[in-house]
């Protein structure tokens, strides 16, 4: 069902924000049909994803290290040598849009908001980037906002019995107000994260 939704929207789209706690680029591979055309209509994507980089890591790219970032997303990729062809494909894809300007991928870090200081790996001092939403618009000016428990990955939209709540703008007042609300937020949270990756382009 969530497949189903997520093909034909992507496919129509040109603008596509997105925050996942949990980003594997396997998920590419389930939506390549819908990307295919995403890229066609000379599409957008942003990602804010949350990444579990230990203390050392961290404090590394802060200070400018951006190789080091993109390294250990990489890393966080499943084992290249036990891919399937399709996931293989996903990678491939998501390297060809990074390198191309179609996607844009921002980290979120675990830093401690009253020191600065990053948050050691495994601690409970601060919450983790756990957010999971999306807003797709088209060449109409249509937007739509979609919210619920869909990590970017494979087994969120293929396996698991996820839940999904919609809102289009073209529907009423409220539901535009909802979208024009998460369109601000967004753009708020992109604003203030200073690094971006280019993770899968290699």
């Amino acid at each position: 069902m969530l497949h189903d939704f997520y093909i034909p929207a992507l496919s129509l789209a040109t603008r596509y924000d997105r925050i996942a706690g949990y980003f594997r680029s396997s998920s590419l591979a389930v939506a390549s049909m819908g990307f295919s055309s995403f890229v066609n209509r000379s599409g957008r994507m942003r990602m804010i994803v949350g990444a579990d980089l230990d203390q050392a890591d961290v404090e590394a790219i802060l200070k400018g290290d951006k190789e080091r970032l993109e390294r250990r997303l990489n890393e966080e990729l499943e084992a290249p040598d036990e891919w399937p062809q399709e996931v293989q494909n996903g990678v491939g894809l998501l390297g060809w849009m990074v390198g191309r300007g179609f996607l844009e991928i921002r980290v979120a870090f675990r830093i401690n908001r009253v020191t600065g200081k990053p948050v050691p790996f495994g601690s409970s001092e601060d919450g983790y980037v756990h957010e999971k939403w999306l807003v797709m618009g088209d060449e109409w000016g249509n937007r739509l906002l979609a919210s619920g428990s869909l990590n970017e990955s494979r087994t969120a939209l293929q396996l698991n019995a996820e839940n999904l709540d919609i809102h289009c703008d073209w529907w009423d007042r409220r539901s535009r107000q909802r979208v024009d609300t998460a369109e601000t937020d967004f753009q708020l949270m992109w604003d203030c994260l200073l690094y971006t990756s280019g993770a899968g382009a290699e």
